[in-house]
């Protein structure tokens, strides 16, 4: 339990918010003023996803974490579309998108303070330019509009 407090009182209250807004906005274009079970769902989905990694690195004990990757985010983007396009699962959906949301959030901060996101390409054999970079992120940040789009519909 002290796992739990620890990841929750850690996280920066920017990401909360912001993933607070994402799934709010997200609730209102999907289901606007009828909802239902799954909505309920994916806000349980939404919540789990907030905290999942976090979670993770510290159960696993993963130090420095292989979630903080450029094959990471290649991989999960694969995945996230494929539970975001077939899966009919709202807690699924919402908690890959919740996901997806905390990633880019964290390459954004990184980005923020360092000027780069070098550090997310310590699994592959250089980090390329600054504009390789910016163009794997917009790719990145692409597929997640194309998945909230396909999750809305």
């Amino acid at each position: 339990m002290e796992v739990f407090t620890r990841v929750i009182t850690k996280k920066p209250v920017v990401f909360v918010a912001v993933t607070a807004v994402y799934a709010l906005c997200v609730l209102l274009l999907k289901w606007w003023i009828r909802p239902d079970i799954h909505t309920a769902l994916f806000v349980i989905g939404c919540t789990i996803g907030l905290y999942f990694l976090d979670i993770a690195e510290l159960f696993f004990r993963l130090d420095p974490s292989p979630f903080h990757s450029v094959v990471f985010c290649g991989l999960f983007s694969l995945v996230s579309l494929f539970v975001v396009t077939s899966s009919g699962s709202a807690f699924a959906e919402g908690l890959v998108l919740s996901l997806y949301v905390q990633l880019i959030g964290r390459q954004l901060g990184e980005w923020y303070i360092t000027g780069n996101i070098s550090s997310w390409f310590r699994m592959t054999e250089s980090s390329g330019s600054i504009y390789t970079q910016r163009v794997i992120f917009g790719i990145f940040v692409f597929v997640f509009m194309l998945e909230t789009l396909f999750f809305i519909q």
